[in-house]
This record gives C-alpha cells, sequence and structure tokens, in this order.
C-alpha cells in the first residue's frame, strides 16, 4: 500500500527540491544571488508538509481504517445522532480526508457490514453503516464506480 496519495507524493517531492536548494544554493546565473525562499513560501511549505503529512487523522491507514470507523459509527449510533447530523459529522471527520488508495479496502468492508455479515452488533448498525457506505460512494463516484464495475466483472 502506498503511504501517500499522488498529490501529496508531488507535493512533498517538490518541497525536498526546494529544501536542497536552500541548503545546497546554486547562484542563480542572471543576478549572482542566492536562492531564498520568501517568508510566504516558507510558510506555504510548512502548511503543505503540515496538511499533508501530520494532521491526517490516524485512522486512514488500511489496518486501523475499518475498526476505527465502525467503532465511530456505533458511537454515534448510540448517542441517537439523526441520519442527517450522521451525514455531516462522516463528511468533516473522514470523507474530506479519504484517499483514494484506500477506497477499495472500504468499499468492501462496508459492504460485508451493510449486505453481508449478520449478528446483533451489526444489525443494531446497518443503516449507519449503509449511509456510510451510500456517502463513501457519493462522494467518490467516479473511483467508487470503477472499483465496484471491477468487483462485478
Amino acid at each position: 500500500m502506498k503511504f501517500f496519495d499522488q498529490d501529496t507524493y508531488e507535493n512533498l517531492l517538490h518541497l525536498q527540491k526546494k529544501r536542497h536548494l536552500c541548503s545546497h544554493p546554486l547562484i542563480q546565473e542572471n543576478d549572482n544571488k542566492l536562492y531564498t525562499p520568501t517568508p510566504e513560501e516558507t510558510k506555504s511549505f510548512l502548511r503543505h508538509a503540515l496538511e499533508d503529512v501530520l494532521t491526517v487523522p490516524a485512522s486512514f491507514s488500511r489496518h486501523a481504517l475499518t475498526d476505527s470507523i465502525l467503532g465511530e459509527i456505533s458511537k454515534l449510533r448510540e448517542a441517537e445522532h439523526t441520519l442527517e447530523t450522521f451525514k455531516i459529522i462522516i463528511r468533516q471527520r473522514y470523507l474530506k480526508h479519504l484517499p483514494n488508495e484506500i477506497l477499495p479496502v472500504l468499499l468492501k468492508d462496508l459492504w460485508k457490514f451493510v449486505f453481508v455479515k449478520d449478528d446483533e452488533d451489526i444489525d443494531a448498525n446497518r443503516v449507519f453503516n449503509a449511509e456510510f457506505l451510500f456517502q463513501v460512494i457519493e462522494s467518490k463516484k467516479k473511483d467508487a464506480r470503477r472499483y465496484l464495475r471491477m468487483k462485478t466483472m
């Protein structure tokens, strides 16, 4: 599994190139000055690195994903949230940050909990699990459609 999605990886490569340029400066031929990033560039580099690496929720690792999400769904159901409130919460906490690389695992696991598996806890959470599945599909339509087609053929 890839640790970063493609956009994050490209941003980090760009940041690394700029860092190398600052720490091993080259004199620019046209003005004989050393490369120094502007304060705005520096802030931007730091902000992007923080957003891409350090502030991503830990639940987006492949192994922790299903347990984390299913536990959260159960807690939200037990707190007697309405489906509308539930949708808002999952969009903010999960769907906004969900990398495409994890989508197949999440769809497969949620599908099992909505349509295949059967026990008392699963039955209690089935409506919320289904809503989460539908919200994932809605938020990642193109990629979800591609994955579901691939699995049905």
